[in-house]
C-alpha cells in the first residue's frame, strides 16, 4: 500500500455526464433507494478505468499487485455494508456514492472479493445512513470521502488517498514477511493499521510467504554468499576483501532500490527493506557480522 495523489477537479467525463447525474437521481429515488438502478456503465467506463490506471500505476490500491484488469472498487460499499457488530443496524450501503470519484479505487480480485474487503467497511464513529441534500438534491461536496460528514465516521480502513497517509508510519514488516501495525498499541492509528491489514488480507499466503518471505530469504542467501567470501579472503588482503564486499553489497542494494520505484509491484515493501535492512540481517547472519553491513548501508543511504 502506498500514498496516492488524485485530482478531484479532473473528474472523468463519464462521472460528470448528464446521464450519470440522472442515474444518481434514479438511484436515490426521492429517499427510497433503488439500488438496482446503479449502473456500472458509469463507474466502470473507459475513462474512469484509464484514469485510475494512470494514477495507481496499474496496481491494486491495497496490496500493490500489478493488475491491468483491476476491479473498480467502491471504498465505501455501494449496495450493502456487512454487519460485523451485533449492535449495529443493517445498512443499505452508500448508494449515493456509487459514482463519487473519491470513492472509486482500483483493487485486485484477491483484495476485493467476498470474505476479504467485499462489503465490509468498519468504522469507529457513527454510520452515515443517507446522503446530505441541498434543496432536495444530493450535495456532492458532502460526498467526498474527506467531507466532515463522512470523515466523522472514523473509517478503520485506510484510504490510500488520505492527504497525510504515509505507509511507513502505519506499517512495518518482520523477517517472516508479515506486515505488522506500527503505531503504538491501543491508539486509533494502530486500530486502523490492524484493521486495514485484516480487511484486505495483506498477510494472505500469496503476499506473506510467496512474495515477501521468499524475497527476504533470497536477499539473505545473497548476503550469506558475499559474507562467506569476505571472511575467507579477509586475512590475506583486508582492503581488497572489503572493497569487493562493498561493491557486491551495493549492487544488491541498487537492485532493491530499483524495485522500490513507485511504478513497480510491491514498491512499499521494497522501500521498507531498503530503509530497514536489519530485517534481512536477522535471517542472513549472526549479530557479530551485522556491524560491517550496517556501516555500508548507512554509507549507501548517503550517496
Amino acid at each position: 500500500m502506498r500514498s496516492v495523489k488524485k485530482s478531484y477537479q479532473r473528474i472523468p467525463d463519464s462521472l460528470r455526464s448528464t446521464g450519470c447525474h440522472q442515474s444518481l437521481v434514479n438511484v436515490c429515488n426521492g429517499g427510497t433507494p433503488d439500488k438496482d438502478s446503479i449502473s456500472s456503465d458509469f463507474y466502470r467506463s473507459a475513462d474512469v478505468i484509464n484514469k485510475l490506471s494512470r494514477i495507481y500505476l496499474n496496481k491494486c490500491a491495497y496490496c500493490e499487485t500489478v493488475d491491468p484488469d483491476f476491479e473498480v472498487e467502491h471504498y465505501r460499499p455501494k449496495k450493502q455494508v456487512a454487519v460485523v457488530d451485533r449492535n449495529e443496524q443493517e445498512h443499505l450501503g452508500y448508494y449515493w456514492l456509487s459514482y463519487e470519484w473519491s470513492n472509486l479505487i482500483p483493487a485486485c480480485h484477491d483484495c476485493n472479493k467476498t470474505g476479504v474487503k467485499g462489503n465490509r467497511f468498519p468504522i469507529r464513529g457513527n454510520r452515515v445512513n443517507s446522503p446530505s441534500l441541498n434543496n432536495g438534491v444530493v450535495d456532492h461536496n458532502a460526498n467526498h470521502f474527506l467531507s466532515a460528514q463522512l470523515w466523522d465516521e472514523i473509517p478503520l480502513l485506510i484510504h490510500p488517498e488520505e492527504p497525510s497517509f504515509d505507509p511507513n508510519y502505519y506499517f512495518k514488516f518482520n523477517n517472516k514477511g508479515e506486515m505488522v501495525a506500527r503505531p503504538r498499541p491501543g491508539t486509533l492509528n494502530f486500530q486502523r493499521a490492524n484493521t486495514t491489514i485484516e480487511i484486505v488480507a495483506l498477510n494472505r499466503e500469496k503476499l506473506k510467504i510467496i512474495q515477501r518471505k521468499k524475497a527476504i530469504q533470497d536477499i539473505a542467501y545473497q548476503l550469506k554468499g558475499i559474507l562467506l567470501e569476505f571472511v575467507h579472503s579477509f586475512e590475506s588482503d583486508h582492503d581488497r576483501a572489503y572493497k569487493r564486499l562493498k561493491k557486491q553489497y551495493f549492487n544488491i542494494l541498487n537492485q532493491i532500490k530499483k524495485k522500490a520505484s513507485p511504478s513497480n509491484e510491491f514498491s512499499f515493501f521494497w522501500d521498507y527493506l531498503l530503509k530497514h535492512m536489519d530485517v534481512v540481517f536477522q535471517v542472513a547472519m549472526k549479530p557479530k557480522y551485522r556491524k560491517v553491513f550496517i556501516v555500508l548501508t548507512n554509507e549507501f543511504k548517503r550517496l
